[in-house]
């Protein structure tokens, strides 16, 4: 009797294709969901412990983030910022007005105003109330009402470009005063510009660094006109004694460490007021918030970095191409990096040295000391904050004059000042020795000082 057949074994059920696919769907949505709701617990934790570093790389760059400026207790007597909002308050200049003074002033060029005095010397005396208040703050200290480092306060308004238009007035007003022949106003106004510029270079915030390079910029190119009308060595030492203290350099790395902590002061601030109250959403807002001041701070570091750049190489180092997220992202925009801040302001300190060099060996020329031997003398002893021997270009002539440039000025001019009318002077004329003739021939005395001060020049 034959054996029974095998049973074949049960053939399994074919699971549709559509149901294969479902089921792998499932199952890599259910991971995606686990692994993203993982990134958006860690998202706030990750974007804290960016702006954290980046917190860290500035103040180790910048120096400690603490406000380096504290407020001066002054009276209303010995406090200019009264005074300097009570003068851009008094100015009355319309629209069309306002925009001729703004040209003119920034130019500051004194054939076109000896030209054009019959159109601006009316509206110089229609504002000279304006102009003497700005005068009137010579030798006070400055109190701005606010504290520019708390984060509940706001600088007034005044503060602005109302304050540069009374600014722009006294400098028309001083080429005119100069053209009537009262160069000592011309002075007074350049040293009340340069005490403008020291006060606010003291605040490290880029509002008033900018505000204080605005003001330099005017007094440079102010001094540069009155030094070629001198003619005697008093002259130029005044107009050097007038120009500012050269401290852009650490005003600049102190702003960036104040306003570093100013942000994390307030950010701090928004999170205490919304303790609580977060959920996911706002969680996730943020965590943006905190990617994008970490990546605000990196680019004060690359600003801050740009100081010791050369002027050409700015542009395609720190030149700032925001990429699709960032184009996004407004809280990036809380501060718009521009290549041509640390260029803006390193050059105007470079052209304030230029100005107290130039206006050295001006003195020197005109106490009989030729400008090859006073350039000689200058290198001997540099003493410069932010020029370098290697960036003058010094231009000798035949009658024993020279003529001092930066070299590379005119790039500087195109590409960082967007024009030469608005950058600060870097061409600067000496004259020829003129050696001071004695009050009688033998008048040996007065020969003797000036040969003995010679020797001991060279």
């Amino acid at each position: 009797m034959d054996p029974p057949a095998r049973a074949s074994p049960p053939r399994r059920r074919r699971v549709p294709i559509a149901a294969r696919i479902a089921w792998w769907t499932a199952w890599v949505g259910l991971a995606c969901g686990v692994a993203a709701a993982i990134a958006v617990g860690l998202l706030p934790l990750h974007a804290k412990r960016m702006l954290e570093r980046a917190a860290a790389r500035v103040e180790q760059v910048a120096g400690p983030l603490e406000p380096t400026w504290r407020r001066p207790n002054l009276t209303p007597e010995d406090n200019a910022s009264a005074r300097l909002i009570a003068a851009a308050r008094a100015v009355r200049l319309d629209d069309a007005e306002r925009e001729l003074i703004r040209t003119i002033g920034r130019e500051g060029d004194p054939r076109e105003i000896a030209d054009r005095r019959g159109e601006l010397a009316p509206l110089v005396e229609r504002n000279r109330d304006a102009v003497d208040t700005l005068l009137s703050t010579s030798g006070l200290e400055n109190e701005f009402g606010v504290d520019p480092f708390d984060p509940d306060s706001e600088l007034p308004a005044a503060l602005g470009a109302e304050q540069f238009t009374v600014a722009q007035l006294a400098v028309v007003d001083a080429h005119l005063s100069t053209a009537e022949g009262d160069p000592g106003r011309s002075e007074r106004v350049a040293a009340v510009l340069g005490e403008q510029a020291t006060r606010y270079g003291e605040v490290p915030t880029q509002l008033h660094q900018m505000l204080s390079r605005g003001y330099q910029s005017y007094q440079l190119r102010l001094v540069h006109h009155l030094a070629r009308a001198c003619e005697e060595p008093a002259c130029p030492e005044r107009l050097r004694d007038a120009l500012p203290p050269n401290r852009s350099r650490d005003a600049f790395r102190r702003t960036v460490a104040g306003e570093t902590e100013l942000m994390l002061r307030r950010h701090a601030k928004t999170r205490a007021e919304l303790r609580g109250y977060l959920d996911l959403p706002d969680r996730l807002v943020l965590a943006w918030f905190d990617y994008s001041i970490a990546g605000t701070f990196d680019q004060w570091l690359k600003l801050l970095a740009g100081w010791d750049l050369d002027p050409r190489e700015m542009e395609a180092v720190l030149a700032f191409e925001p990429g699709p997220i960032a184009e996004l992202d407004t809280f990036r925009s809380l501060f718009a990096p521009d290549w041509t801040l640390p260029g803006r302001l390193r050059s105007t300190s470079e052209a304030r040295d230029l100005a107290e060099l130039a206006l050295t060996l001006r003195a020197e020329a005109l106490g009989g000391v030729p400008c090859d031997r006073a350039w000689t003398d200058a290198l001997a002893a540099w003493t410069f904050a932010e020029l370098s021997p290697a960036e003058v270009a010094v231009e000798q002539h035949d009658d024993r004059s020279c003529t001092l440039r930066r070299a590379g000025a005119d790039y500087i001019a195109a590409e960082i000042f967007g024009g030469t009318s608005r950058a600060p002077p870097f061409d600067w004329p000496v004259p020829p020795p003129t050696p001071p003739a004695p009050a009688h021939p033998l008048a040996c005395p007065r020969a003797e000082g000036w040969l003995s001060g010679r020797k001991q020049r060279s």
